[in-house]
């Protein structure tokens, strides 16, 4: 490739890599990194620059430097670690601490060790990446056939938007890995696709790249909680609580969030509130969901609102509608404008400018 083409395809890639970068500085910014998924996604972004920067260099310096080349090489062992750790903020956030970033240490350790012993790919060096690959995908379809029943009503509640989204992620990721293990396999072989081919597949992952990032900062409410109905049998254990008792606990529940106004913090989780109440975090999620006939966010979502609309009656000419969702809790704006319309039946906009005419 030379003269207008290449420069084109650098021009190109350094946009990919500008954007990119804002928008991983985005998903950490302080708005949004308290979201669950966020520092996930923005860590994938930071892997998925790596064959765009390998693209760029080899098109500017007409080679790649030795530590990009051996982390392109590697990658393919992030996919998996990415999409359980994704699974498990939706399916299964109580797994979700510090030491998840430990399932990105065979990438770590085959990254430093590769060239050591094999500078290039070979059936050997070949098998602990298959391995890895294969044991990840039992573990995420394990995930995702138990969790089946909330991944329907994921489908059924989040429809066009949040669903799709999802699976536009999880599915891209499985497309990222089965392209490299075509494309290693290929190169074992013996066969080399054309400089044109490798350029016009990086830019496809840009742009898959940018979509999945933008879409996560911009997303409906999909990480927070998926409201979902579980039908009680004889498989479930459940406290049994009385009723005196489960009353009580309710009672505790409302002076907590009240007098702390603990719905305010946008880090609020089932565990904070659990120890701020004192009861245990499964206890917590009992009553919520069977005596409270709620669901966490639910309930926050409730107060978050009702703080709301008391601010936007009472509103300051200093603030925006915008800074009073904040300032009630809520962590994002389409939140937000979906829970008051539910309620309202109107936008926040619509519902301030009807209480002025009132006044």
């Amino acid at each position: 490739m030379q003269g207008a083409g290449t420069e084109l395809f650098k021009a190109l890639y350094i946009a990919c890599i500008a954007i990119g970068a804002f928008l991983f500085l985005l998903l950490l910014s302080k708005q949004h990194r308290s979201r669950p998924g966020n520092k996930i996604l923005a860590v994938f972004m930071l892997f998925l620059q790596i064959p765009t920067l390998s693209a760029y260099c080899q098109l500017a310096l007409k080679e790649i430097p030795f530590l990009l080349l051996a982390a392109s090489q590697c990658l393919i062992l992030v996919y998996g670690p990415i999409t359980y750790l994704l699974l498990c903020t939706v399916f299964k956030p109580e797994k979700i601490n510090r030491l998840i970033y430990l399932h990105f240490l065979p990438f770590i350790v085959i990254y430093a060790l590769k060239f050591s012993f094999s500078p290039e790919y070979t059936v050997y060096a070949w098998f602990p990446f298959v391995g890895l690959v294969l044991l990840y995908l039992c573990i995420n379809t394990v995930i995702l056939v138990q969790e089946r029943q909330q991944l329907t009503t994921l489908h059924q509640q989040y429809g066009n938007t949040a669903f799709y989204w999802f699976i536009f992620i999880v599915a891209g990721i499985g497309a990222l890995t089965l392209y490299d293990i075509v494309i290693i396999s290929l190169y074992l072989k013996g066969v080399y696709l054309s400089p044109a081919w490798w350029y016009s597949m990086t830019l496809a992952l840009c742009g898959y790249l940018l979509m999945a990032s933008a879409f996560s900062i911009w997303r409906p409410e999909i990480f927070y909680n998926i409201r979902c109905k579980k039908h009680l049998n004889n498989k479930v254990k459940t406290l049994k609580l009385q009723a005196s008792v489960a009353s009580e606990l309710t009672q505790k529940i409302h002076e907590t969030l009240q007098e702390y106004e603990l719905f305010k913090d946008n880090e609020l989780t089932l565990l904070k509130l659990a120890k701020a109440v004192g009861v245990s975090s499964h206890l917590l999620s009992e009553v919520l969901n069977v005596h409270m006939k709620t669901s966490f966010y639910e309930l926050l979502n409730h107060y978050r609102l009702t703080s709301a609309l008391d601010m936007l009656e009472n509103k300051p000419q200093s603030l925006s509608i915008i800074d009073i969702a904040f300032s009630a809790g809520f962590n994002n704006k389409n939140t937000f404008y979906r829970v008051f319309k539910e309620r309202t039946g109107v936008t926040p906009s619509t519902y301030l400018s009807n209480t002025q005419r009132a006044v």
